[in-house]
């Protein structure tokens, strides 16, 4: 089965096309069909959606918010956008890179492992 992702600076879903190729939202936890798209370093690795948006507040300088808005642009990030940041990002190669406390975590890396959690729920939800 093929599905569609789509990860916004807040949210994330992922869709697929049923037996009559209409498309459908996955379902991700109790019923939600939207993953909040952040990330959240810990001192035992990168936790993404639900777990890193409940530890948001108060913990906001270890929690990439907006990961979409850094990819791609690492040395034409607007100075506004940086202001707003609660952590210092910075330019490794062509990638921003974001210093969230324990480590630093490219903007491509929250990404990729939003992009992973949605496949995982997608596969449990349809068993395939």
């Amino acid at each position: 089965m093929q599905i569609g992702i789509d990860i916004g600076t807040h949210t994330a879903r992922a869709a697929y096309l049923d037996p009559q190729g209409q498309p459908q939202l996955v379902q991700i936890d109790e019923g939600q069909t939207a993953l909040p798209a952040f990330a959240r370093q810990t001192m035992h690795g990168l936790v993404v959606g639900q777990e890193a948006a409940r530890a948001l507040v108060g913990n906001a300088e270890t929690t990439v918010v907006g990961c979409t808005r850094l990819m791609g642009r690492a040395g034409e990030i607007p100075a506004q956008l940086l202001a707003r940041l609660p952590y210092a990002v910075r330019d490794i190669g062509g990638e921003a890179a974001c210093n969230l406390l324990f480590a630093e975590v490219r903007a491509s890396e929250a990404y990729g492992q939003i992009a992973r959690a949605l496949a995982d729920q997608a596969a449990t939800a349809l068993g395939e």
